[in-house]
């Protein structure tokens, strides 16, 4: 059988036929058995030390917060610099890791659960954050889902990574792209979602990650110059390959994404200048057109009198023996003003001469 027929049965293995009853090996014995045990130690707790149980908890708190710590320093240990121990180690680590979590866990739950009042260290802490606007807590409470999705991509990488470096014999073309797998996968764990805050902050944990990596190799370096360890070729290449390949694609899809809503943001400018045009275009066509409407503009005949010749080449309508003058309204205005005007200079007259 070759390596690549390896591979593909491997995948298949790891992604299809394990997890399946793995899953049901955990969720229907494992868990049921650790939820037994810790009911067990609850209750031993409760008659035994019921005035110190804040104590304890404190403690079980303490425990479960050192074993996520060694949890995360082991598993990018062993990627990172201990490859060729992947499996065995993550099988191990794993499950302690979830044996620890799982039945301490619920030993604090069912502490509580018996009317024991205690927040815990992680409670007091969460509470009094939540009081507050932090900036970091803001971020992570708006990208809930992050933390599954690189747990996810995570495990994805893992099971190639491992299956990489056991196979040795596949195609050298398909061996180079696994290769890419790591830069290819934080960026997709970047990009894949439409959640503009989310994908910041995935983008600082990838960055984040890029640094501590960069940070490593660098000690790894210090070690080989001093002559403390020695050299790994394959560590270096995909070191090298990850952060390089990793930055490339970021910026360039990051440049693709800020050109493409610049350019939509110019499109909408236009279409809103072409909108703002059209909006007064029509705004001055129908003022243009309540300016030419005609307006009936009641006119006496001692009125008409006063009006001059010019003024009375207007057209008379007249209606019930009443004449009106039909004008725009611009004219209607104009008359207006020149009948008041022409009152106004004939009344002023007409004191003149009673004095």
């Amino acid at each position: 059988m070759s390596d690549l027929t390896g591979f593909i049965i491997y995948l298949l293995m790891m992604f299809i036929l394990i997890p399946i009853p793995v899953y049901f090996l955990v969720t229907k014995i494992v868990v049921p058995i650790l939820e037994k045990i810790s009911q067990f130690i609850s209750s031993f707790l409760i008659k035994s030390f019921k005035k110190q149980l804040s104590g304890f908890m404190i403690v079980i708190e303490v425990i479960m917060l050192i074993a996520t710590i060694w949890f995360i320093y082991t598993t990018f240990d062993t990627l990172l610099f201990k490859i060729e121990q992947a499996v065995n180690k993550f099988v191990y680590v794993c499950s302690i890791y979830l044996t620890v979590i799982i039945l301490f866990g619920s030993t604090l739950s069912n502490l509580r659960a018996h009317g024991v009042e205690y927040k815990g260290i992680i409670g007091k802490i969460s509470k009094k954050i939540a009081d507050k606007n932090f900036y970091i807590i803001n971020r992570i409470q708006n990208s809930s889902k992050t933390l599954y999705t690189f747990l996810v991509y995570d495990l994805i990488l893992f099971v190639i990574i491992v299956g990489i470096t056991t196979f040795h014999n596949i195609s050298i073309h398909l061996f180079y792209i696994f290769c890419l797998s790591i830069p290819i996968f934080l960026v997709m764990f970047v990009y894949l979602t439409r959640n503009k805050v989310e994908q910041n902050v995935r983008r600082i944990i990838s960055y984040f990650l890029i640094i501590i990596l960069v940070i490593l190799k660098s000690f790894k370096d210090f070690s080989v110059l001093i002559e403390l360890d020695i050299p790994n070729p394959i560590t270096d290449y995909m070191t090298w390959i990850s952060i390089t390949i990793f930055t490339a694609m970021d910026r360039f899809i990051k440049a693709i994404i800020d050109d493409r809503n610049d350019w939509r943001k110019e499109l909408e400018d236009i279409n809103d200048g072409e909108e703002q045009e059209t909006i007064q275009k029509d705004k001055q066509h129908k003022e243009t057109q309540i300016n030419q409407q005609p307006v009936i503009a009641s006119v006496s005949h001692s009125e008409k009198r006063l009006l001059t010749d010019e003024l009375k080449e207007t057209y008379i309508i007249f209606e019930n023996g009443i004449p009106k003058v039909e004008l725009t309204k611009s004219d209607a205005i104009f008359l207006m003003e020149q009948l008041n005007e022409i009152k106004e200079k004939k009344r002023n007259s007409n004191e003149n001469l009673n004095l």
